[in-house]
């Protein structure tokens, strides 16, 4: 069996201030929880601020220290677009996308790092947010709402969708995500479901972004990831 590799891949579209925080971050968790074997893969969205300069100027800094890559996207194509480059990239065994918002604590981080069930490795990681007040209440409606719709929808009992998911490698290759935008990892969920492949959860602690806003949560974004769903919908039951 092969040695158990984690890819890290960090998209991010003018993350200029979060970019290295973040980073640091990923490594303090990987350092505490004791994961040697694991690669950056960093993928920029067709940003327009200073995001590849200070991607540059990581790799650079960090070389020889830590196994990180890029690949800079020529214009925005959307989270989930950002994310299926990142696997494409991907020698590891397993995949983790980590947003570039410095929104995860080392202490998130670690409980999920340190979750890992090695036993299970054809398994998918999910994690939930353990502490929801630490978001808006716009925000914790929304995501309930989805959560309650989806599992209504596809018959499921998944505690949360968007999460920092862990990822076979094989489950990514099969069911390459077709989703550009933030419905992304749902995609990948529910398609894997349908296969039948099983998964585990793990609980994690999150902060909000010091720095910026998300994007995540405007009106626009919102209604592309019920248009994300209907088409998901069609291709579970029909296609």
């Amino acid at each position: 069996m092969k040695k158990f590799k984690l890819s890290i891949i960090l998209p991010c579209y003018n993350e200029e201030n979060n970019i290295s925080p973040s980073l640091k971050v990923i490594a303090r968790s990987l350092k505490s929880s004791k994961i040697k074997n694991f690669e950056i893969i960093f993928v920029d969205d067709g940003s327009t601020d200073r995001s590849k300069q200070t991607i540059n100027e990581i790799i650079k800094l960090y070389r020889g220290k830590i196994d990180i890559n890029k690949k800079f996207l020529n214009k925005n194509i959307g989270l989930g677009g950002a994310f299926r480059y990142g696997v494409k990239k991907s020698r590891g065994t397993h995949v983790v996308f980590i947003p570039t918002d410095n929104s995860h604590p080392v202490k998130g981080l670690c409980e999920i790092f340190s979750s890992i069930n090695y036993a299970k490795r054809d398994h998918i990681l999910i994690s939930y947010v353990k502490n929801k007040n630490a978001r808006s209440i716009f925000r914790r409606i929304v995501s309930r709402s989805y959560t309650i719709i989806l599992n209504v929808i596809f018959l499921n009992k998944i505690k949360y969708f968007n999460g920092l998911n862990i990822y076979p490698i094989k489950i990514l290759k099969e069911n390459l995500n077709k989703t550009n935008g933030f419905a992304f990892q749902t995609e990948i969920i529910l398609m894997a479901l349908k296969k039948r492949t099983k998964y585990y959860n793990v609980g994690t602690t999150i902060s909000e972004r010091q720095k910026g806003t998300t994007r995540a949560f405007n009106i626009i974004n919102i209604f592309r990831v019920f248009v994300s769903i209907a088409k998901l919908t069609y291709r579970y039951y029909v296609k």
